[in-house]
């Protein structure tokens, strides 16, 4: 299956997908889906993200923010012994 294939399906089944998830563990998830745990799989996490936070801008910007300001906080904070 081609990724615009895929992600057509994703959007078309995430009301199942989201009930499973909240149900079972990540192992569990990622057996069931494993199409999360491939190269392209953080786009598939964005369209769960925008289903649930829709008022929300999307995960992966958020994430970038978030991630970029804790590396900062990291690295002045965090000293080698």
């Amino acid at each position: 299956m081609k990724w615009p294939e895929i992600k057509e399906i994703w959007r078309k089944t995430i009301n199942y997908k989201l009930q499973f998830i909240k149900k079972y563990n990540t192992a569990e998830i990622f057996n069931k889906w494993q199409h999360y745990t491939k190269p392209m799989g953080y786009k598939l996490i964005d369209i769960d993200f925008h289903k649930i936070y829709s008022r929300y801008s999307c995960f992966i910007t958020k994430f970038e923010e978030a991630s970029s300001k804790l590396i900062k906080i990291l690295d002045e904070r965090i000293k080698d012994c």
